[in-house]
């Protein structure tokens, strides 16, 4: 069983952590494309990674 990277992420906030905890996007980086990002929840940050190329749909798949 993969292990994902936010059992249940209730915000983007918590993905956003968790994405930087597991080194999964560098912190200049993430922060650079949070700046960016208009706002909303964990999937809309999550599609806003993918568009901005940081992840891959295959990344997302494990998030939710």
């Amino acid at each position: 069983m993969p292990v994902t990277l936010a059992a249940s992420p209730a915000d983007a906030a918590a993905l956003a952590d968790e994405l930087t905890r597991f080194r999964v996007v560098e912190p200049a980086r993430l922060n650079e494309l949070l700046s960016e990002f208009p706002g909303g929840d964990a999937r809309a940050l999550a599609d806003h990674l993918v568009r901005s190329g940081a992840l891959t749909a295959f990344q997302v798949g494990f998030i939710a």
